[in-house]
């Protein structure tokens, strides 16, 4: 069994590097960090991403670290995510659309002792990927053709540790090594005057450091079967170790010929990439184990944060999610389509962008549904989110998009003694 999901990590691990250059497509990723991905696993992708206040221990939740020890104390999990995402972008003017598709993370969670539980795993931190193309006209001058390309993003290999400190009372932390680059590549070009000089910047960030985050949660039992959890999570403001590549090329196409030369130059030059400090609430209400309505907020206050310095006028970021899940009878029904998981969410996020006074807002809605194989421990989930980011007023890109998740948990009881007659 041990050498199984070793071979599945493994694998997943591999697809994971593989993919990690293709995971966004929005033109919202060129600034900051690019896209900050907030939304947890399985389970929580279908529930509007809440997970502050989550406890359960058919799944993990990655979203408070002190939701590790609800781990059944016998149990093993493995979980894996697929993501295809579709989006459709319009201005006032244009539209356009993208496609694609990479596997989003892979994790496991397991007890050391009754009060004590581990977690490992990767997953992305944020991604970038952009292909933009603007042509305008200088007063007199040439029309010119100015092009931005951004691609890759920021990876995070996590482990976190969950301890029950007295009855119903949890707390937790996540310690990940955030890695990986940010690679933009500016171009401006003249089209028609052949003695002008056309402009090309290559910049590549790599980002390799520590990051922590923390977390506690209480769960007061009430009457009729029912309890209430609430949490909080924290995580540290952070000045992440970084070093940039710079060159800035000019080159000039006339009379048949061609020159280039060198205008700037950095090589590894070191900085840092300031995180701000991140604090989230949360509570689930949860009904005789079929019934499951939770509540997160949180906030990011990023009008302090850089990368080399630059801030790109970020702003406070605050996020509400609202999440339910149901499921009609419990996992002995004899009836299969009652022990389906049914799950739905909303969330309203205020990003971190703040474009030429305008904080861009997202949107977004999501439902799916947990599957259970039978006669196994192991669950196939399905979310489907749609929403909008950003709006065509003053000038603006609007994003629609759908985001379909496909996830699979695997359960197995591996610490089981066995019994010989």
């Amino acid at each position: 069994m041990i050498k199984k999901y070793s071979l599945l990590f493994l694998l997943a691990l591999q697809i994971t590097f593989l993919s990690a250059q293709v995971n966004s497509s929005s033109p919202y990723s060129r600034y900051g960090i690019g896209d900050i991905s907030n939304n947890g696993f399985g389970q929580s992708q279908a529930m509007g991403g809440i997970g502050i206040g989550v406890r359960t221990n058919k799944h993990i939740n990655v979203l408070n670290p002190a939701s590790y020890t609800s781990v059944d104390s016998l149990a093993f999990l493995f979980e894996f995510g697929l993501e295809n995402q579709f989006k459709m972008f319009s201005t006032t003017n244009e539209t356009s659309s993208s496609n694609y598709a990479n596997l989003q993370y892979l994790a496991f969670e397991f007890p050391v002792t009754k009060w004590w539980a581990s977690s490992t795993g990767i997953m992305p931190y944020s991604n970038i990927g952009y292909n933009l193309k603007n042509t305008s006209t200088l007063t007199g001058l040439d029309t010119v053709e100015t092009f931005y390309n951004g691609y890759g993003g920021v990876n995070q290999f996590y482990f976190g540790n969950s301890f029950t400190v007295i009855k119903n009372l949890s707390i937790g932390a996540n310690i990940s090594y955030l890695f990986g680059s940010l690679n933009q590549l500016n171009s401006a070009i003249f089209i028609n005057d052949n003695d002008a000089t056309d402009i090309f910047i290559e910049k590549q960030i790599y980002v390799g450091d520590f990051n922590f985050d923390f977390g506690t949660q209480y769960t007061l039992d009430l009457k009729n079967n029912s309890s209430l959890t609430i949490g909080a999570t924290y995580g540290l403001q952070n000045d992440l170790s970084a070093n940039q590549n710079l060159v800035t090329t000019g080159i000039v196409n006339s009379g048949g010929t061609t020159a280039a030369d060198t205008l700037a130059f950095l090589d590894n030059e070191d900085g840092i990439i300031s995180i701000p400090s991140k604090l989230g609430l949360g509570f689930t209400y949860v009904l005789k184990n079929k019934l499951i309505i939770g509540v997160d907020y949180s906030m990011q206050d990023w009008s302090d944060a850089s990368v080399f310095g630059k801030n790109d006028s970020l702003t406070t970021s605050n996020v509400i999610r609202v999440g339910i899940e149901y499921v009609p009878a419990s996992k002995n029904s004899l009836s299969y389509y009652k022990r389906i998981s049914y799950r739905a969410g909303l969330k309203y996020d205020n990003t971190y962008l703040n474009i030429n006074g305008n904080q861009i807002s997202d949107i977004g809605i999501s439902f799916g549904v947990g599957l259970p194989l039978r006669r196994t421990q192991t669950s196939l989930n399905i979310a489907v989110e749609v929403g909008q980011r950003g709006t065509n007023t003053n000038n603006l890109l609007k994003e629609n998009y759908a985001r379909f998740s496909l996830n699979l948990t695997l359960a197995d009881k591996w610490f089981k003694k066995k019994k010989f007659n």
